[in-house]
């Protein structure tokens, strides 16, 4: 909303925008490997802060073959806010 507020809108609403899905649906594998990507460009970023790369890509590797179990999921909201002028 800050900068909504800083541009002159007036405020409208805010709220979450569910992502996510389960094992199953047929879009799971599209968000799983938007994770791994957002993951892999953020590597040098990740690095930086003392995760070994090595410890990256196990975590991508294990990636991989978690999101085949049948009770695997993910999911996260991102924030919306809307304003108007």
């Amino acid at each position: 909303m800050q900068l909504l507020h800083e541009a002159g809108a007036q405020p409208r609403r805010n709220t979450w925008v569910f992502f996510g899905g389960c094992s199953g649906q047929p879009d799971f594998e599209g968000y799983v490997t938007n994770l791994a990507k957002i993951i892999e460009k953020a590597i040098d970023a990740i690095a930086e802060t003392g995760t070994p790369r090595e410890t990256v890509q196990a975590a991508l590797d294990a990636l991989a073959t978690w999101h085949r179990r049948p009770d695997a999921a993910l999911w996260h909201g991102i924030a919306w806010a809307e304003g108007r002028f």
